[in-house]
């Protein structure tokens, strides 16, 4: 899906205040204008993180790019977090979740959107998966956490990031939101610098400027810096 500038500020504006659940709504209203609020909230993460990817790599990132710094846990050197353009996170696997703990079958949903809203210090309210299973037991919880990333890895990927000072590795959680709302926000910074460039040299109005084709705008700025 194609979005102009206007709508990355709008989706910037929409998120910047709120923490990850309102960045990746914003995100997800403009992505998917089809659907309402309810219906945003009920795709499940490994969905939503794999739309987010495809967006990013589609009108952002073009071949291997940095995505983050990792501090190397033997040397405390800082690595970079590099991925090649071919990388796609796993498929789900399954929209059905079943764990059999203690001779009792338990069905959960997976993690979906909306349960980001109340993610607490104590962690994930897996309870919402299913209000009745035994979460407050250590080893159901470890059973189904790892029944969920069995039925979409993409929920949970992990990337074993090596070390070219003394070649250890150290794990880095991928997160396709922070990774997304990175580029979203650098984007609509540079355009709100670019409306106030040309505002202040020929007192064109947001909406001129943003009427503007990127490249024009860009010539016109190149001009007057």
């Amino acid at each position: 899906m194609a979005l102009r500038d206007a709508d990355l500020i709008r989706i910037f504006e929409a998120g910047e205040t709120g923490g990850a659940a309102a960045k990746a709504d914003a995100l997800l209203a403009a992505l998917c204008p089809e659907l309402d609020g309810k219906a945003r909230g009920e795709i499940s993460l490994g969905d939503r993180d794999r739309l987010f990817w495809s967006f990013k790599t589609e009108w952002f990132s073009r071949g291997t790019q940095m995505l983050a710094k990792v501090k190397c846990q033997s040397c405390e050197e800082w690595n970079s977090l590099d991925l090649g353009a071919d990388f796609v996170l796993p498929a789900k696997t399954s929209d059905e979740v079943k764990v059999t703990f203690a001779g009792e079958d338990w069905n959960l949903r997976l993690p979906a959107q909306a349960d980001l809203s109340q993610v607490t210090p104590d962690g994930f309210p897996y309870y919402r998966l299913n209000p009745q299973a035994p979460w407050d037991d250590p080893e159901f919880r470890d059973a189904a956490e790892a029944a969920i990333e069995a039925a979409d890895p993409a929920i949970d990927v992990v990337i074993d990031v090596q070390c070219p000072e003394c070649g250890a590795t150290t794990p880095c959680a991928f997160d396709a939101l922070s990774f997304l709302w990175s580029d979203v926000e650098a984007r609509a910074l540079r355009v709100f610098s670019d409306i106030a460039t040309l505002a202040r040299a020929f007192g064109w109005s947001e909406s001129e400027t943003l009427g503007l084709t990127a490249r024009r705008r860009a010539r016109y700025v190149e001009m007057v810096s």
